[in-house]
């Protein structure tokens, strides 16, 4: 279950209400992704949509309902962050609001939904009306069946594995939709060495599922590695061929032949999304010749980084290391979902004329 349906639960069951906080939309530079979530009650929050003078803007509104029993149950915002909050990142973002009741006797079927929904890959709609009822969970097929109007936008949304939210127009009536699911990068991690350790402790509790692949595991499992997924095989190649597609890698095992075998083996499969090996400048000239000569091109070579992490850290350290190379996928992977969510304000229609609070 996404930790915000724990933490939304949680909430409800201290407290007799809150306002659940959704960055549906954006555009240019913004401090979150959409999808990101802010749960408000009278004397707690939990989560974030970027912090700063936006999240105090939007604590406020979300505690103005709750403290007024004739607020609306839903609305949404667009609020630009140079001029309306005073933020310096300068783009747009549409906040989607929900206040939530404990008493309401559909909350624990809804919760009950959610819980398989997650396993049966649905979906989470949300009546962006002034006077909505609670969300409700619906299986692709029935979403299907029911968008006509915003089909083309539905399945476009559907298809894309990083868009987490969409605002559609249905039947009259502004619509939030929303995965239940996240799209958690596959990330297979070769190398169990102090670097291998280093790294994986470092991912651990980061957004990727972490597969660490090795023949060395017995002294290593311990509380560092909570969330990994150990891989105790002498195949690494095997490993390769059953991973994922848009899988990330990352190769440093204790043997430059077999690095050399694992890279070859990914680069043939070319339908990942990122491959990180560790090594000097000397490895990737050494590597880049013989795959070259193996009949790969400069284009697929051009797609494997060696060295690994972000630039101008020189550090052999290995937790200097594991910290460059957690610092680099995680810009990877912000610019994966930004890109993603570029430009929604202006291409989805709900996002201009969904409902103002006033």
């Amino acid at each position: 279950m996404k930790p915000w349906i724990a933490a939304w639960q949680q909430c409800l069951e201290q407290e007799q209400t809150c306002v659940l906080v959704t960055q549906a939309a954006a555009r240019g530079s913004v401090p979150q992704h959409c999808g990101a979530k802010l749960i408000v009650t009278h004397t707690s929050q939990w989560g974030t949509i970027g912090g700063g003078q936006l999240e105090f803007h939007a604590l406020q509104q979300a505690r103005d309902a709750l403290v007024n029993p004739q607020a609306q149950a839903s609305w949404s915002e667009t609020c630009n962050l140079g001029a309306r909050v005073g933020q310096c990142c300068g783009g747009e973002v549409r906040l989607v609001y929900q206040k939530m009741d404990r008493t309401d006797p559909s909350l624990d079927e809804l919760w009950s939904c959610l819980a398989k929904a997650e396993s049966s890959q649905g979906f989470l709609l949300s009546s962006l009306e002034p006077m909505a009822g609670l969300p409700h969970v619906i299986d692709k097929s029935s979403l299907e069946a029911w968008s006509s109007e915003s089909s083309t936008d539905v399945e476009r949304f559907l298809q894309d594995p990083h868009r987490q939210v969409l605002l559609f127009t249905e039947q009259g009536q502004h619509w939030m939709l929303e995965k239940t699911v996240q799209n958690v990068p596959d990330l297979l991690l070769f190398g169990a060495g102090h670097v291998g350790q280093a790294v994986a402790r470092a991912l651990a509790p980061l957004a990727f599922k972490v597969n660490w692949v090795d023949s060395r595991f017995d002294e290593m499992i311990g509380a560092d590695f909570k969330g990994i997924r150990f891989v105790q095989s002498g195949d690494p190649l095997y490993e390769v061929n059953q991973a994922p597609v848009d899988a990330w890698y990352l190769v440093m095992t204790h043997d430059h032949a077999q690095d050399f075998d694992i890279v070859q083996a990914i680069l043939k499969r070319s339908d990942f999304y990122h491959l990180g090996m560790i090594g000097s400048e000397t490895k990737r000239r050494r590597f880049h010749r013989r795959l070259l000569a193996r009949g790969f091109t400069t284009e697929q070579l051009s797609r494997m980084q060696c060295p690994i992490g972000i630039s101008g850290i020189h550090s052999k350290q290995p937790e200097a290391i594991a910290v460059s190379v957690a610092a680099d996928l995680l810009r990877r992977r912000q610019r994966q979902l930004l890109h993603c969510s570029e430009n929604l304000l202006s291409s989805d229609g709900v996002a201009c004329r969904g409902a103002q609070r006033t």
